[in-house]
């Protein structure tokens, strides 16, 4: 049985920071509504896509989504959808290693 999952399972990992002083402050969306640029699935398995605007995680086996940025300060909002038996939640300042 595939699982859909609608969720941001996000482990904010990379070798780049993005900082800005508080004049040059300015709100950046991690999401375009169009595509998976600025993310990836560190696992072999699972099957990301984008459907009406939304980031949609399809799969057997749970996996989650990383982030190419690591972000210093921040606010995050996120509307999510969880189905019913679904498991999801938000990871963030933590690194993924396999």
């Amino acid at each position: 049985m595939r699982t859909i999952l609608i969720a941001f399972l996000i482990c904010l990992f990379s070798s780049q920071v993005i900082s800005v002083t508080a004049a040059e402050a300015k709100w950046i969306s991690l999401f375009d509504d169009r595509s998976i640029e600025g993310w990836s699935n560190p696992f072999d398995w699972g099957a990301l896509a984008v459907e009406e605007g939304e980031i949609v995680l399809r799969g057997d086996r749970k996996y989650f989504l990383v982030s190419d940025h690591v972000y210093r300060d921040f606010e995050l909002e996120v509307e999510l959808f969880v189905p019913p038996g679904g498991n999801s939640g938000i990871q963030f300042r933590c690194v993924f290693m396999m």
